[in-house]
C-alpha cells in the first residue's frame, strides 16, 4: 500500500495578527512622559506602531510560508527548487505530465528512499509507488525446472541474482530483451525496473518474473 501521505499544516510557527504585533511593540517600549500615548489609539506613536506592526506581520507570513514550502510532503511554489536541488528529472524520475502529488512523491522518493541496503529497503521502496513485489535470491532456482530465462548458470552467478517477482502483474507483451536505459512507455513497472537497475550492487544482476509467469 501507498505509505505517501503528506503531513498536515504545521502550526509551530505562526504568524501573530497586527494588533498582536502592534501591542508587543507597545509593551517593549519604556514608560514615562514620552511614551505615554503607546496604547491610545488615536495617538500618533501608536499609529506608527500599527503601521510597523503590519510589516512584521508581514514577514511572520512570509517565514511562515518559507517554513511549509520546506515540507517536501506539502510544497507547491518549491517544488521546482526541490527537483533542481535533487537531480529530477534523471534517468528514472521525469516529471512531466505529473500531478503536483506525484512530483512531491518523486522528491521524498530521489531524497530520502534511495539509500538500499537489503532486500526489504527494494520492496519498500517499490511498495512506496504501489507496486508489490517479492525478491528472492537466484540461488534458490539453480537447480530447479523449468528454468528461469534468462537461466542462471554456476552457483557463483546465481548467488549474485535477484528474483524481482511483480505481484498480481502480469507480464508486459514485446519486452524482452530487456535493455538498459528502459524505453517502455507505459509499462507499469518500467519505472521500478529502473530505480531497481539504478540502485543494485554493482555486481548483481536482476530477473524480472510476473504474476503470469
Amino acid at each position: 500500500m501507498n505509505d505517501y501521505i503528506p503531513n498536515p499544516p504545521q502550526n509551530i510557527i505562526i504568524a501573530n495578527s497586527p494588533a498582536v504585533n502592534s501591542q508587543t511593540l507597545a509593551d517593549y517600549l519604556p514608560g514615562g512622559e514620552l511614551y505615554k500615548g503607546k496604547n491610545i489609539q488615536d495617538s500618533n506613536i501608536k499609529k506608527l506602531l500599527n503601521a510597523l506592526a503590519e510589516e512584521v506581520t508581514r514577514a511572520e507570513e512570509k517565514i511562515v510560508e518559507v517554513v511549509d514550502e520546506h515540507d517536501l510532503s506539502r510544497t507547491v511554489e518549491f517544488i521546482t527548487d526541490w527537483e533542481k536541488v535533487l537531480g529530477i528529472p534523471d534517468d528514472c524520475f521525469d516529471p512531466y505530465n505529473k500531478t503536483l502529488d506525484e512530483r512531491r512523491q518523486y522528491a521524498i522518493a530521489k531524497l530520502a528512499r534511495m539509500n538500499l541496503t537489503n532486500r526489504q529497503d527494494f520492496i519498500d521502496l517499490a511498495a512506496f509507488f504501489d507496486i508489490e513485489v517479492t525478491i528472492e535470491s537466484g540461488s534458490k532456482y539453480k537447480s530447479v525446472f523449468p528454468m528461469i530465462f534468462p537461466i542462471i548458470f554456476g552457483s557463483k552467478a546465481a548467488k549474485f541474482t535477484m528474483i524481482v517477482t511483480f505481484v498480481g502483474i502480469d507480464k508486459p507483451e514485446n519486452v524482452f530483451p530487456m535493455v538498459w536505459p528502459f524505453k517502455f512507455g507505459s509499462i507499469p513497472t518500467a519505472f521500478i525496473q529502473c530505480l531497481f537497475l539504478k540502485l543494485r550492487p554493482a555486481n548483481v544482476q536482476i530477473i524480472w518474473r510476473y504474476a503470469d509467469s
